[in-house]
């Protein structure tokens, strides 16, 4: 499974990550320079992944 993490601000896919981060570190957007945290952003990741898996298996089970 694919997952694009995309800018909230402007829907960019461009980040400057520091590079061991942490559920603190910031994550800049390339484009338009909104800040999240690595947390958040995983967080979100994480939830869209769930999602996807139970519309998926919801499918297989009808």
């Amino acid at each position: 499974m694919k997952v694009n993490v995309k800018c909230k601000s402007c829907g960019s896919d461009k980040f400057q990550i520091p590079p061991r981060p942490n559920n603190n570190s910031k994550v800049t957007c390339g484009k338009c320079g909104a800040v999240e945290t690595y947390g958040n952003i995983m967080k979100a990741v994480g939830d869209k992944v769930t999602e996807d898996l139970k519309r998926e298996f919801g499918k297989l089970f009808k």
